[in-house]
């Protein structure tokens, strides 16, 4: 559950960062299969990838970690 974790948290931190594909980003982070990417991000964060990148400010250059 740690490595999950970890793996979504690097996978959040790519939607906010860059303008990759969420399929990209599934494998930048080990997943296989950007559907299930989708799902574990979705139950993790109650939200799929897509719409937690337009919930993000238009100004993305802000976001500093």
């Amino acid at each position: 559950e740690y490595l999950a974790a970890q793996r979504l948290a690097h996978g959040r931190r790519l939607l906010a960062e860059t303008n990759l594909q969420v399929t990209e980003i599934a494998v930048a982070c080990g997943y296989e299969a950007a559907g299930h990417f989708s799902r574990s991000f979705r139950k993790f964060y109650g939200v799929s990838p897509r719409h937690y990148v337009q919930l993000l400010p238009a100004d993305r250059s802000q976001n500093v970690p």
